[in-house]
């Protein structure tokens, strides 16, 4: 019994100190909306509580155990006056799985990998929510969720043809482009965490498209020309020049 509660006290004390370094190192942000991430602090300084005031108990009753055994001359029996019920094998395994994940598997934000090409939004339906405030962004300012926006809420692609754009986001090879002179550049938008996540793309056209390797990040700037893509009326950025560039540190946009 006791050996047990031990190993629940560490399995809490290990997840506070997880919780609150993914805080720290910023690698929260790839699991969860930013408007959120106080909550990993918050569970982080639950899980630190729990398991240190288990921890003391544990230390306590075990001063206690003895110090009855030396009153009543009795053997000591390390049972005595612990609180709380210890947990089953079986739920400490399931409680110690995340723990060995997060601690295993290394810590990556959402990529080329998690991308379905039926789940890419382009333009139409997928994105047309708040539509009205991509119009507020001035065209140059306008990330790739802001175009996906204006797109979505337009009667008229054409009437983007000319326009300038600059956006960034990870290179993205599909099945429905030509690797030659075309990809994706895409980003992942998190409501609440990855497990919501949608994927936005931007057709980019230039003739060295295949240079740019997939989830590498690249800064594209040019010119909005409306092509048929797959048999679909799409808006594609006509490469002037692209730029790798550094993951962000926020790689997601947030609705």
């Amino acid at each position: 019994m006791r050996t047990r509660l031990w190993i629940r006290a560490t399995i809490f004390l290990l997840l506070g100190l997880y919780f609150l370094d993914t805080l720290l190192t910023g690698k929260i942000s790839w699991y969860v909306n930013q408007n959120f991430q106080w909550l990993a602090g918050f569970a982080g300084i639950a899980f630190l509580v729990l398991g240190i005031s288990g921890m003391v108990d544990l230390l306590n009753s075990r001063a206690q155990a003895k110090e009855k055994a030396k009153t009543d001359q009795l053997e000591l029996d390390p049972r005595l006056h612990l609180h709380g019920i210890a947990p089953s094998w079986l739920v400490l395994g399931v409680i110690a799985v995340p723990l060995a994940l997060g601690i295993l598997v290394p810590a990556r934000p959402l990529g080329a990998a998690a991308v379905s090409s039926s789940s890419v939004t382009t333009s139409i339906s997928g994105a047309s929510n708040s539509g009205a405030s991509a119009f507020s962004v001035p065209p140059e300012k306008r990330n790739l969720m802001d175009w996906m926006r204006a797109f979505g809420n337009s009667g008229d692609l054409s009437e983007f043809d000319g326009q300038t754009a600059v956006v960034t986001g990870f290179v993205y090879r599909d099945i429905r482009l030509d690797d030659k002179t075309q990809f994706f550049v895409m980003r992942f938008v998190v409501s609440c965490c990855v497990a919501d996540a949608s994927s936005l793309g931007l057709v980019v056209e230039t003739t060295d498209a295949a240079k740019f390797s997939p989830d590498s990040w690249v800064e594209v700037k040019g010119t909005l020309q409306t092509r048929q893509v797959d048999g679909q009326t799409t808006p594609v950025l006509v490469a002037e020049s692209i730029q790798n560039i550094p993951q962000p540190d926020h790689p997601y946009l947030y609705p």
